[in-house]
């Protein structure tokens, strides 16, 4: 039997990490979105959610400006996370 490397150091590039990131953040977004469901203080989770959703459309918008070369969708992605920001703060506040 011979050994298998799963990840190898090697093919790991730093320059890709904003797309390792945007993975992260998706499956964090699942774990919020279930946790919002079993959870009472629905206030909390809710500007919990709206946070790593903002932090995801920039990071979305990021990686179509620099990966995809989508201009249009970039600032899409920018104006919803404007959004999701600017709710985050109205609540605060």
């Amino acid at each position: 039997m011979h050994n298998v490397e799963i990840f190898e150091i090697k093919s790991f590039k730093l320059k890709n990490i904003t797309l390792y990131i945007q993975l992260f953040l998706v499956f964090v977004l699942f774990g919020v979105m279930i946790a919002f469901m079993f959870v009472k203080d629905k206030d909390f989770m809710l500007l919990l959610l709206y946070g790593v959703l903002s932090l995801l459309m920039l990071i979305m918008a990021y990686n179509n400006k620099k990966f995809y070369k989508r201009k249009y969708m970039t600032y899409i992605y920018l104006a919803f996370s404007v959004i999701l920001i600017g709710s985050i703060v109205v609540k605060l506040v």
